[in-house]
């Protein structure tokens, strides 16, 4: 318990005085978390279709090296497709995508380039679907729709069709998919942010909860789309563990990356600390005991204060509000609120500190969330000025429909989705212009 004390000094007035009706509307909507997780036997399909495609990529990439005079040794050659994102975390849904990092030694340097193209051939050829992706980094669509055989290609065959970005094949297709990225100097630290969710899932059931139920309403309101310049789930995923770690009083669970209840592995991973309790096995073990909280809030009092929290507005008494303008989200840091000065944040374009300019690079940093271990890169970099205001009334729109139903009125549909023409230009708690404009007026 020593651990939840040590820093409450700097933990400021949170929502427990926030009243819960016996009959809330939260309440409900909480008692259908359940259905909207994935489940087991998806899991499982989902599974046995990896293990497919890593047993296709082991031969495929034997081919190539076959092909190209370096045959490997027997046992020589390892390859795989780790999982890593949110079905290795535990906040999957039904819709997610299966992230697959290829893992793979012995490959020589100038034929890396060509294994997606590989791939892509093997995975074609015995009639799976496949495309690649032209982004900042290689990767390959795969899904389990079938693919028309009259497309298969041959080694001779021309370049296969190249999207230009992920939600162009989405659009058109509704199956299950698997997203496969090939190494990239960020790789281990992705699995690192992966393990520490991981890990934070296992402190408190609550987690989970929270994560599932804010997944579903941002899908719902279409605010989870970061080529929409607002934020990925990782994003949302991270503002609720900065709420249940730096804003509730005691908090819902520990910081992992500073707590001493477990024995914490250190490694140096591209540079950057990795510091963090990672035995899942002894999270449990301590979150079974209820050694890891002195907090027992139900998940519709934390959904309405989460939802209050990242609602800007003006000063409420006894509540403590995230001010855009000036916060950083962050698990990094378990002294309560960090500010965007402290951490010399102006400009989120991944590279630290950058004075030059300073007025008018200060508005590419509307909102940040910083990473769990690479302190200069923020994950909300593609919010912009429109994202961040969107995003905040999205928050409003919630809080109001919350505080509308606990006065006894009619709220709307919670989950209702968002008008693009009409609900994004309404207001909950700031003044916005009539017309949706590519540069709207200043979200704070």
């Amino acid at each position: 318990m020593a651990i939840m004390s040590a820093h409450n000094s700097t933990r400021l007035i949170t929502q427990h005085n926030l009243k819960e009706p016996s009959h809330d509307y939260l309440t409900f909507l909480a008692s259908r978390i359940p259905r909207w997780g994935i489940p087991r036997k998806e899991l499982i399909r989902r599974e046995i279709f990896r293990r497919k495609l890593v047993k296709l990529t082991k031969d495929a990439i034997y081919r190539l090296l076959k092909d190209n005079g370096v045959p490997p040794r027997d046992n020589d050659l390892q390859v795989d497709l780790r999982c890593y994102g949110s079905f290795r975390s535990g906040f999957a849904m039904p819709t997610s995508d299966l992230d697959l990092q290829f893992i793979s030694n012995n490959i020589p340097y100038r034929l890396q380039s060509s294994i997606p193209f590989a791939l892509r051939q093997a995975y074609i050829n015995r009639g799976i679907y496949c495309e690649e992706v032209l982004e900042k980094c290689a990767k390959l669509i795969v899904c389990d729709a079938n693919h028309d055989k009259n497309e298969s290609l041959s080694t001779n065959a021309v370049a296969p069709k190249l999207y230009t970005s992920y939600s162009d094949h989405r659009q058109s297709c509704t199956a299950n998919h698997c997203i496969i990225r090939f190494p990239s100097r960020n790789a281990d630290l992705s699995m690192h942010s992966t393990e520490l969710l991981r890990c934070y899932r296992a402190c408190d059931d609550r987690v989970y909860d929270m994560g599932i139920f804010i997944k579903r309403w941002a899908a719902a309101r279409q605010i989870n789309n970061p080529s929409a310049n607002t934020l990925s789930s990782y994003g949302y995923i991270l503002m609720i563990l900065h709420y249940l770690l730096n804003v509730t009083d005691p908090p819902v669970i520990p910081n992992l990356q500073h707590c001493n209840i477990g024995f914490r592995e250190l490694e140096w991973v591209e540079g950057e600390e990795v510091f963090y309790w990672r035995n899942i096995a002894e999270i449990v073990k301590a979150a079974d005991q209820r050694k890891l909280t002195r907090n027992r809030q139900s998940v519709p009092s934390l959904l309405r204060g989460f939802f209050d929290y990242y609602s800007g507005g003006g000063y409420v008494p006894g509540r403590r509000r995230f001010c855009y303008k000036d916060d950083v989200v962050s698990i990094r840091s378990c002294a309560g609120r960090v500010t965007k000065r402290e951490r010399g944040i102006w400009a989120s374009n991944g590279n630290g500190v950058d004075n030059t300019n300073l007025p008018k690079k200060r508005q590419r940093c509307f909102l940040v969330i910083e990473d769990p271990f690479r302190a200069c890169l923020n994950i909300a970099t593609t919010v912009d000025w429109e994202g961040v205001w969107v995003i905040r009334n999205e928050f409003a729109r919630a809080r109001d429909i919350i505080e509308a139903i606990d006065c006894g009125e009619i709220g709307e549909d919670f989950f209702a989705p968002r008008n693009l023409t009409s609900d994004t230009l309404m207001s909950h708690s700031v003044a916005v212009p009539k017309k949706r404009s590519p540069k709207p007026a200043n979200p704070y």
